[in-house]
């Protein structure tokens, strides 16, 4: 317990998260879950409850509500938009690489602006598993290319709201005898929603899951041991339906215009004082995931037998304190402005 305790704000940082996606071009920041709610922000990210001070906590069980879009999963207040056929990229932060898994995306259309997530269908637009020929797994390529995942929109589909999925499995948790309801064991699912308007002259309405359904308990890619064997990591398969196998063609026409109010960015002035701060929070995230993945803050590969992490970050209560009450004034200014809720 004592570890535990002790690794914990690490673990906390260390968990992935998305923050921000382009669509066709145009950037829209993901929810920052730590302080966009109390600020007011206004995302294309749906609005999910922290767990337990667990900004991003992952889910273990493929049969609870929560691995659809987060835990009470709520409608965002912006839609992103983009052309059928678009390039997305998903910018993830920092990604373990003990956590050896797939990354999946899907698409899923929005009937009403009301409609819970659990009624929506998805159907897959984009996955990645292990590569047999370059011996790494999807979070691995995904670190090299600086934590984002780009992928393309289908150029068939039919035009309206959908809610796009994205998620990374870790699967360095599961063991031989994986239950649900222990603790710290089974896979992990981070997950994230986000709403955008698709425009295009398509007509093709793609058959999907639901979730929870789209996964099973005991499905290979879903309870897969790692640790049985490396040789066992070729025959990999990656959980869920198929990739949609409609038509990917470029996209036609200009990309569509947004304002920056519309992407969820503040008032310029606030913007670069909320910028400013946030990066300070990240740095703690960033530093706990390349510290785990054996870099130092540097970017240098670490010597084995270099400090700990925990050693690393004792110095880090003095910059949490000054973290608060530039964070009181960040509220104050917000509220002060009409931002934020008084």
């Amino acid at each position: 317990m004592k570890f535990i305790l002790a690794t914990l704000p690490v673990l906390v940082a260390a968990h992935s998260a998305v923050w921000k996606v382009t669509f066709d071009g145009t950037t829209y920041p993901a929810r920052d879950a730590r302080m966009d709610p109390e600020l007011g922000a206004k995302r294309a990210e749906w609005h999910f409850k922290n767990v337990q001070n667990f900004p991003w906590m992952a889910v273990r069980d493929v049969e609870d509500a929560s691995i659809t879009c987060g835990l009470d999963a709520t409608p965002p207040d912006l839609s992103a938009k983009a052309r059928a056929g678009a390039n997305v990229t998903v910018q993830w932060s920092g990604i373990i690489r003990m956590h050896l898994g797939p990354v999946l995306t899907y698409l899923g259309r929005l009937p009403t602006p009301d409609t819970k997530p659990l009624d929506i269908s998805f159907f897959k637009i984009n996955e990645a598993g292990f590569d047999k020929a370059r011996r790494k797994w999807a979070n691995e390529d995904l670190i090299e290319h600086g934590t984002a995942d780009t992928f393309q929109l289908p150029s068939d589909i039919k035009p309206g709201t959908y809610v796009l999925r994205t998620e990374l499995l870790a699967l360095h948790g599961n063991r031989m005898n994986y239950l649900p309801q222990d603790g710290y064991s089974g896979p992990q699912f981070y997950t994230h929603c986000f709403n955008v308007e698709i425009l295009g002259n398509g007509n093709v309405e793609p058959a999907g899951v639901k979730f929870p359904g789209g996964y099973k308990r005991d499905e290979p890619g879903v309870k897969f041991n790692l640790y049985k064997s490396e040789k066992d990591w070729d025959g990999y398969i990656i959980p869920g339906p198929p990739k949609y196998a409609g038509k990917y063609e470029a996209p036609t026409g200009e990309p569509p215009k947004v304002e920056p109010k519309d992407t969820g960015l503040f008032p310029p002035a606030f913007q670069a004082k909320y910028e400013a701060y946030k990066a300070k929070e990240d740095e703690y995230a960033i530093a706990s995931s390349n510290m785990v993945n054996g870099v130092d803050p540097t970017g240098k590969e670490m010597a084995k037998g270099s400090a700990s992490i925990a050693t690393y970050f004792q110095g880090r209560t003095k910059v949490q304190a000054a973290l608060k009450e530039e964070y009181k004034n960040l509220l104050a200014e917000a509220k002060a402005l009409g931002i934020a809720p008084k």
